[in-house]
């Protein structure tokens, strides 16, 4: 078995030799491998396939006349670590384009695929619900959608995630896998606010049974060689989620551009790394996440019958209840207080009618929110965005009951037939007297409610 190393390296001005060298840890002073290259470089990539399963030392050199003047960086690898990871680069794939991938059918195998846990989200749809929305088969590599006629649309596109997967600890290595990396060294478990530091690169933090929220702080960035990976797992316990702050002024570069803040929920991971844009310029960059950022605050639907009392992991439904903003500080911060503010309304508010109810609530002073109410009611495209979260009641459409025939009073209790069109005061049952004015009416028909045809589902949003 072997495994392969790469490494982007930043910017050097130096126009002597840069050299790459591999130390294994039981000889750090004998060179495995190594590569130079003629300064001055660019940010560059430099590739060591084949390597023995063995953990090393790797360090970046300056080289004049042969000789070594300084060395520029100096970083372990840990490939022979137990618990270590394997990881498979996400992907897209499209319905009748991407190889193997048949559009027109509700089952692909995929063979590269076999052997994975995965993350499915359908462009347009959100991540969607493995044995609800579709079925998974790790052996074959078979992924089968659910629902009655749901079929891959020509053109479909789908976002693959590949779950880490933990090496075998009983041999501490890292099995022979075709596109996989090395994964983290040791594990930290936090539970309080924690401030990072350079040593915990390479390795892994677990936050785990602290409080509903706690911060963790990254370092000063230009303190970080660059191209290290920092692990960073939410683990199921009594933390709801972790706030990921960077030092002043500096940036992490995710979904939406630069950010100073990160989110991350319960069962939920991220792959963190210093990226060396210029000499002069460094962010933030996730590597690999495994989660809701892309899709907080989008709905979705559950139509299995197994969901009762609270709703799935990292998902809430819609039904008005009141939430945390340190339990929910993704869904809060991130959404909630980007809405326009006629989709919010203030929390003592929410309550004075259905169409407040149909809002999110600003949080009170005890850091308390609501989410819509949409229990029992019919989502409707929006004409335009500004009119999302517009609620209305029920209406009937304005009409008319044409009829023919003659009006036939009775005082027996026999009706008669209306003449021309209905005017709201002739029917066809006897003679009624209210506040002095005559009318009939039509015998009921009908429920309590008027209704299109429908099919019960829990609606949820991602959070």
């Amino acid at each position: 078995m072997a495994v392969n190393f790469s490494l982007v390296t930043r910017p050097y001005t130096t126009e002597n030799t840069v050299k790459v060298a591999l130390y294994k840890t039981a000889s750090p002073t004998v060179v495995y491998k190594s590569q130079e290259l003629q300064g001055p470089l660019e940010q560059t990539e430099w590739a060591f396939p084949g390597l023995d399963i063995a953990n090393y030392i790797c360090k970046i050199y300056e080289v004049t006349d042969g000789s070594i003047t300084q060395t520029f960086d100096s970083f372990t690898i840990v490939p022979a670590n137990k618990g270590a990871y394997l990881m498979k680069e996400s992907i897209w794939v499209t319905a009748g384009v991407t190889d193997g991938f048949n559009s027109g059918v509700d089952t692909n195998t995929m063979d590269d695929w076999a052997g994975w846990d995965i993350i499915v989200e359908r462009e347009g749809g959100g991540t969607m619900v493995v044995n609800d929305q579709y079925f998974w088969d790790k052996t074959s590599g078979t992924i089968t959608l659910a629902y009655p006629g749901d079929a891959f649309g020509v053109g479909e596109r789908l976002f693959i995630q590949f779950v880490p997967q933990q090496t075998d600890d009983s041999t501490g290595g890292i099995p022979e896998t075709s596109g996989s990396s090395i994964g983290f060294g040791t594990l930290k478990t936090i539970n309080a606010d924690y401030t990072v530091s350079s040593s915990d690169f390479g390795n892994k933090l677990l936050a785990l049974d602290g409080p509903d929220l706690f911060a963790v702080t990254l370092p000063d960035i230009n303190t970080i060689t660059p191209n290290q990976i920092l692990y960073i797992e939410v683990g199921i316990g009594t933390t709801k989620n972790i706030q990921l702050n960077t030092a002043s002024g500096q940036n992490i570069s995710f979904i939406d551009g630069d950010r100073q803040t990160l989110y991350i929920n319960q069962n939920e991971f991220i792959a963190i790394y210093k990226h060396q844009i210029s000499t002069t310029q460094a962010k933030w960059r996730i590597h690999s996440f495994q989660g809701n950022f892309l899709q907080v605050g989008l709905e979705c639907a559950s139509y299995g019958s197994n969901i009762t009392g609270g709703s799935p992991l990292n998902r809430v439904r819609l039904d008005g209840a009141n939430l945390n903003v340190s339990q929910y500080a993704r869904l809060y911060n991130d959404f909630v207080l980007k809405l326009p503010t006629s989709q919010v309304i203030d929390y003592a508010s929410w309550t004075t009618s259905a169409a407040t109810q149909a809002k999110y609530s600003l949080a009170n002073a005890n850091g308390i929110f609501r989410t819509p109410n949409l229990t029992g009611l019919f989502l409707r495209n929006a004409i335009s965005p500004e009119r999302t979260s517009e609620f209305q009641a029920t209406q009937n459409l304005s009409h008319f009951h044409p009829m023919t025939g003659n009006i036939n009073p009775s005082t027996s209790g026999e009706g008669g037939i209306i003449v021309g069109k209905f005017t709201g005061k002739e029917a066809i049952n006897d003679v009624n007297v209210l506040n002095g004015t005559e009318y009939r009416t039509m015998e009921l028909n009908g429920g309590d409610e008027a209704r299109p045809n429908n099919y019960a589902a829990l609606k949820f949003i991602y959070v």
